[in-house]
C-alpha cells in the first residue's frame, strides 16, 4: 500500500486520486502556516478571530500556488503565469471570502470555539478551492 502512495505522490500524470493527495499534503502544510498565523494574530496581537482567519488563509493561498505549480498538477491552461496567478488569487480570493463567511457564521452567530469552527471551514474551503482550481486552471491541456 505504502509504494502505491509512493507513486500517487511522484507521479504527475493527471490521475484525479494523486493530484487530490498532493493538494490534500500541500494543504496541510499550508494549513499549518494558516493556522498558527491566525493563532498567533488573534492570542497575541487581539486581531478579531474571522479577521485572523481569513490572513491565515490568504498566506496559505501563497503556499499552496507554489506546490499546485511545481508538484500538484500536470496540467497547466494558461502560458502566462502573471494570468494564472491572478485567477489563482481570484479563486484564492473567493476562498478567503467563505472562510471569513463561515468563521462568522460558525464562530460568531454558532458560538463554536474559533480553533474548532476553522477546522469546519478549513474542510469545506479546501474542497472548493481544489475543485475550482482542477476545473479552471489545472485541467485543460489546450493553453491560452
Amino acid at each position: 500500500m505504502w509504494n502505491k502512495v509512493a507513486d500517487l505522490l511522484k507521479r504527475r500524470d493527471g490521475a484525479l486520486l494523486g493530484q487530490l493527495l498532493r493538494y490534500v499534503i500541500s494543504g496541510g502544510l499550508a494549513f499549518c502556516v494558516d493556522f498558527g498565523l491566525m493563532v498567533v494574530l488573534r492570542e497575541w496581537a487581539g486581531v478579531p478571530e474571522a479577521v485572523a482567519a481569513a490572513a491565515g488563509n490568504f498566506v496559505g493561498l501563497i503556499i499552496t500556488y507554489v506546490l499546485s505549480v511545481v508538484w500538484i498538477f500536470d496540467r497547466r491552461r494558461f502560458v502566462n503565469p502573471y494570468v494564472e496567478f491572478g485567477l489563482f488569487f481570484l479563486i484564492g480570493l473567493s476562498g478567503t471570502a467563505l472562510t471569513y463567511v463561515l468563521m462568522r457564521l460558525f464562530s460568531g452567530c454558532w458560538g463554536i470555539y474559533y480553533m474548532v469552527a476553522k477546522l469546519l471551514t478549513v474542510a469545506i474551503v479546501t474542497l472548493w478551492n481544489f475543485a475550482a482550481k482542477k476545473r479552471l486552471l489545472f485541467s485543460r491541456s489546450d493553453r491560452a
